[in-house]
């Protein structure tokens, strides 16, 4: 879902009564607002909870080349990405769906280095500070790879900025930036509205904890693997 800034600062205040339906807020109102939103963002990251967009990216893969560094000073210069939501390669005036892969699905795959036109699917080896990015199968001519990244928010850089969140997150903030506002306009801030800040911030923050992947011996799961993944059963 893509929003701006300024869009959540009216929903923040429409929460609070200090905004009408209809209404835009002052220039003085939107720049305190923004100020207020990336104070608060700042504050987040100091309690470990990351915030991310969806940034859209293409990038020009190699012909013969299974894989290329990502992140800065990469072989593709740019902010390292978290996770990839989705990903395609363009020929010509045509696009092909990449499947995006788990480390264990990438894991099974024994002929790493077959050769085709068309790339079928990437995993994002998440090595730190540099990412490495990996296709299957190895194309034969170079193509445009197009990718949808998780990168984290540190800033809204305008209150028209268009940022594209993951689902849940601008509730989240929208929420949260009431609590923050609701002083500021010395308005009475609605239970239903701190109820729901807290709700949609423990979501958030279950979605950022990073849950250890149990070990199941094989013989209860009928192979040789020594590990199984809940969340992808694999």
């Amino acid at each position: 879902m893509s929003a701006t800034a300024l869009d959540m600062i009216k929903r923040s205040m429409r929460l609070i009564g200090a905004l009408g339906g209809g209404e835009t807020p002052s220039a003085d109102e939107q720049t305190d607002g923004l100020t207020a939103l990336n104070a608060m963002l700042e504050f987040m990251t100091t309690q470990r909870l990351a915030i991310y967009h969806i940034q859209a990216s293409s990038y020009t893969w190699p012909a013969a080349t299974q894989s290329r560094t990502i992140g800065p000073s990469g072989d593709f210069d740019t902010v390292r990405p978290l996770r990839i939501e989705k990903a395609w390669q363009r020929l010509g005036n045509s696009d092909y769906p990449m499947h995006v892969m788990t480390s264990a699905q990438w894991a099974r795959i024994q002929q790493k280095g077959l050769a085709t036109a068309i790339m079928d699917r990437v995993y994002l080896e998440p090595d730190f500070p540099i990412a490495t990015l990996w296709v299957y199968q190895v194309p034969t001519d170079s193509a445009t790879l197009y990718l949808q990244t998780w990168e984290q928010l540190q800033s809204f850089p305008a209150a028209t900025t268009e940022i594209a969140l993951p689902p849940g997150y601008e509730d989240m903030l929208v929420f949260n930036l009431a609590l923050s506002l609701a002083p500021e306009y010395q308005r009475p801030l609605p239970e239903s509205v701190r109820i729901r800040a807290a709700s949609t911030m423990r979501s958030i923050k279950r979605l950022n904890v990073e849950v250890p992947n149990p070990v199941i011996e094989p013989a209860y799961i009928g192979s040789r693997r020594e590990t199984f993944d809940y969340r992808t059963g694999e």
